[in-house]
């Protein structure tokens, strides 16, 4: 690994969770560990951004899932500090503070391809797209390796509330995990794809819609939620939580979805996310991305490769020379619209 290092490279991890343990289990030795810290470190991220910023090359790295960090990323893309990060949060603020990262983002790297798929290439294809001039018209798939699992589980006739408390120890939900199951997390990642491809809209436009009802604990929900999946099930039917980016009619929405056998998102298992592409270029056969979507493991890898993408010191390509076929990756597949149905009686996005 030694050759695709910079040895010079600083890097600073804020939050030692799930994810940041698992990162800093696989960083290289070649690269500089000037800290990791967390809300219980004497150094603040502030102290941390100063002694990056010391440095002649360094990357602050962000594993938490904490709100407002945006004005960290930009003060130290200001100082020539790369980031690298997994929060969401700072990708779906206000359009305002998110052009002031963008424009902070002409001094230094700012990489966070796993906000959205985890360790799965997903928003790198979706530039790669927009930059070779291709027409984005529709973005849908189930972008929660989290939710994905959970709908597995109930297929298997574990309880909802189990099914939760399981996901949680995995590693698998956000430290709270009403915000999966609110679909505010999935939420997020449909707007942070909207917003690759142009579409100015905030996180209020998305069409948001509960996987499970919140107005009762999970344990009161137990039975009900059973019985509506093995009613289904008897229907030929499964529980996916879906999103669709509507690009030409600007519109996003997300929700629980019964859908049939046929379906691609039917064929998912556990963790699997599945995100797909209907462009002007692959109209008949979308670009399809599939694979795990969750866990601490495969985001901390995704972490890891953005910050080896910054020690090598590449950047994205500018030209056509940067297209790459969907055939290449091996993500191109028809995708049918069987008719899929609102879970546990919800209408319709």
């Amino acid at each position: 690994m030694s050759s695709l290092v910079d040895s010079r490279l600083g890097v600073g991890v804020i939050g030692k969770g799930n994810v940041g343990r698992e990162l800093l289990a696989l960083l290289p030795p070649q690269l500089n560990l000037v800290a990791a810290i967390n809300t219980r470190s004497s150094l603040d991220a502030p102290g941390l951004l100063d002694a990056l910023a010391s440095l002649p090359r360094a990357v602050l790295v962000d594993c938490t899932a904490a709100s407002g960090h945006e004005a960290l990323y930009t003060a130290a893309l200001r100082r020539g500090v790369h980031v690298v990060t997994a929060n969401k949060k700072p990708f779906v603020a206000p359009l305002q503070a998110r052009a002031a990262l963008l424009e902070a983002a002409r001094s230094a790297q700012l990489r966070y391809e796993t906000t959205v798929g985890a360790g799965l290439p997903v928003i790198e294809p979706l530039k790669d797209l927009v930059r070779t001039g291709d027409e984005v018209r529709l973005i849908e798939g189930c972008f929660s390796g989290t939710l994905g699992f959970l709908a597995s589980e109930l297929s298997k006739g574990t309880p909802l509330s189990r099914a939760v408390t399981t996901a949680k120890e995995l590693g698998y939900t956000e430290p709270d995990p009403k915000e999966d199951l609110a679909g505010f997390d999935v939420a997020r990642k449909a707007l942070i794809l909207a917003r690759e491809v142009g579409l100015e809209l905030e996180l209020g436009d998305v069409e948001v819609e509960p996987f499970v009802s919140l107005d009762a604990p999970l344990e009161a929900l137990d039975e009900t939620t059973a019985e509506r999946v093995r009613s289904q099930a008897a229907q030929g039917r499964v529980l996916r939580y879906l999103a669709r980016v509507d690009v030409l009619a600007k519109r996003l929405s997300v929700g629980p979805r019964w859908v049939d056998l046929s379906h691609p998102a039917a064929q998912l298992r556990g963790t699997e996310s599945l995100v797909t592409y209907t462009t002007r270029r692959y109209a008949d056969y979308p670009m399809r991305i599939q694979g795990p979507g969750a866990g601490a493991q495969v985001t901390a890898a995704g972490v890891l490769a953005d910050v080896l993408a910054v020690a090598r010191g590449s950047s994205p390509p500018l030209t056509l020379s940067g297209a790459r076929s969907a055939e290449s990756k091996g993500v191109a597949r028809r995708l049918h619209e069987p008719a899929s149905t609102p879970a546990f009686g919800f209408r319709s996005a």
